[in-house]
């Protein structure tokens, strides 16, 4: 069985370099017990290597579309994807601060 977590954080990516920024910015979270699901939707299929971030988000998990999702869509797939009781969103070029509740 799964772990259940209280929260995940969905992050929609199109391939930007910036995701990686964004992964480090979980990495520095205060609080530890929370899922990242990355929706890769980039049409050159060149997903980001998650593996340097295995040991720090264990409940990471990584979806490949190989396509542009509109918005709702990409967000739906990643709430389907979820395996927690609350969603928080990070955009791709976007960073938490270390105390973000």
């Amino acid at each position: 069985m799964a772990m259940r977590y209280p929260i995940t954080v969905i992050i929609r990516s199109l391939g930007r370099k910036r995701v990686v920024e964004a992964l480090k910015s979980l990495t520095q979270q205060t609080f530890k017990n929370f899922q990242v699901v990355l929706l890769e939707m980039s049409p050159a299929g060149k997903p980001i290597a998650t593996a340097q971030f295995a040991a720090q988000l264990p409940g990471l998990k990584q979806l490949i579309t190989n396509k542009i999702l509109p918005r709702s869509a990409a967000l739906n797939l990643g709430i389907e994807n979820a395996n927690a009781t609350a969603i928080a969103i990070l955009d791709d070029d976007n960073l938490y601060a270390p105390e973000h509740p």
